[in-house]
């Protein structure tokens, strides 16, 4: 097979212009995936697709791209790697500045939490990890957790978020809604329907068969979304030109169980929808609206005004002030130290 030539140079202007249209709605942060399921849901024409490897390729030039300048550094997030633990190496007297200093600083560092005595309490929870952080950038300011799923979310995952909305849930007494952004193929359109069954297979105590008291949207991908842009159909017929994931993808459709309950619901069509094909431009346009609308549809402006005094941050400042004087006093007295006899200094030390 000859090998496909490929124009890099219009590859890097189709990045460049892709960042300036979702910058435009407040995402400017990609990952390579996030780029690779652009290049294949959206611009086939540029045939990267045609490659052996094409997602190995792109992250190839991708890298050499930012290494030249060609591509800003500040566009890309890298959530593969661990930090480094800093061990401590502060002297007493620099622990005991820094410490001060976060007193000084704790005003500012203050943020009012606007979905305070809410009756509704919201999280975003996203089947792909490509979108997971193109998502949050949606929803920033918005105050909204939104959960990474990976595919079929894990028990031990699941049972951690089933206990963090069951606190919340009894203790606020809150009303728990899921917004779900997932595949639309036989498994994914399944997903969130059988959530609310393994969330109460953890048996935290959360109760998620009370509509007043639960609720699960999925929001994406939805067949009106896949009609409305033309989002790409998988289909599980093997076509000229596949690359390994999309043949691997194809494999998966016609091996999934709920195959022919799917096709029966979907005019004997058996397809897959991927998230990610909402990178698609227009739809994910479309679907920043959908998410900030749906999670301001459960926000109520009401009780956000009657508390906003009690909230201000400039009410916090005066709890400072008399929380630090109360703790000072407590300090003074608990640790029973003689305050007269000042500090060992380094000058002391040394001499």
């Amino acid at each position: 097979m000859p090998r496909a030539k490929i124009d890099w140079n219009k590859i890097l202007d189709a990045i460049k212009e892709r960042h300036a249209e979702i910058v435009e709605f407040g995402v400017h942060k990609f990952n390579p995936r996030f780029l690779h399921y652009y290049f294949k849901q959206s611009r086939s024409e540029l045939e990267l697709g045609k490659l052996n490897d094409p997602y190995g390729s792109l992250n190839a030039h991708l890298v050499r791209w930012r290494k030249s300048g060609e591509l800003s550094r500040e566009w890309f997030y890298d959530d593969s790697r661990l930090d480094v633990e800093d061990l401590p190496d502060e002297t007493p007297e620099e622990y005991a500045k820094r410490q001060a200093g976060y007193v000084e600083s704790s005003a500012e560092d203050y943020e009012v939490y606007r979905w305070y005595k809410q009756r509704v309490y919201v999280e975003v929870w996203v089947e792909k990890n490509a979108m997971h952080p193109i998502v949050k950038q949606i929803l920033n300011g918005k105050q909204v957790r939104v959960v990474a799923c990976r595919g079929f979310i894990s028990d031990s995952k699941l049972h951690d978020h089933t206990k963090r909305l069951a606190r919340i849930q009894l203790r606020e007494d809150k009303k728990i809604v899921i917004l779900y952004l997932g595949d639309l193929d036989p498994s994914g359109e399944n997903m969130d329907k059988k959530l609310p069954e393994r969330l109460d297979e953890m048996n935290t105590g959360l109760d998620v068969w009370n509509e007043e008291k639960f609720e699960c949207k999925r929001i994406a991908v939805t067949m009106e979304q896949v009609n409305k842009y033309r989002l790409l159909k998988l289909g599980p017929d093997s076509q000229t030109g596949d690359d390994q994931e999309t043949s691997e993808a194809r494999k998966k459709l016609l091996k999934d169980p709920r195959r022919k309950e799917f096709a029966a619901e979907h005019s004997g069509e058996l397809f897959c929808v991927e998230l990610d094909a909402m990178d698609e431009k227009g739809a994910l346009e479309e679907l920043a609206k959908i998410v900030k609308n749906e999670v301001e549809n459960y926000y109520d402006n009401e009780i956000w005004e009657k508390y906003k005094p009690y909230l201000d941050k400039d009410n916090a400042k005066k709890w400072l002030i008399e929380k630090y004087g109360d703790a000072i006093d407590s300090i003074k007295y608990g640790w029973e130290l003689d305050v007269d006899d000042p500090p060992v200094s380094l000058e002391d030390v040394e001499g």
